[in-house]
């Protein structure tokens, strides 16, 4: 399965990394909240702690950025 970058886990992003994770995938994940980190990681995710989440994980073929302003 892909390898998936996921910035973002509020009310959208948490579920569909989880989702994510259920079917498979490998998921690195960060946010600020450490409760939605803690649910990804208790789920098998791997949290990631990028200086910059936006530029960084380049080598992932799969990114999805959850932005409360979108």
């Amino acid at each position: 399965m892909s390898s998936i970058g996921f910035v973002g886990l509020g009310n959208m992003g948490l579920p569909m990394a989880l989702n994510l994770i259920k079917t498979g995938h490998e998921v690195k994940a960060f946010d600020v909240n450490t409760t939605a980190m803690n649910a990804v990681s208790a789920e098998g995710g791997q949290v990631v702690f990028w200086t910059c989440p936006y530029k960084t994980g380049h080598q992932l073929p799969v990114k999805l950025i959850q932005r409360p302003s979108a």
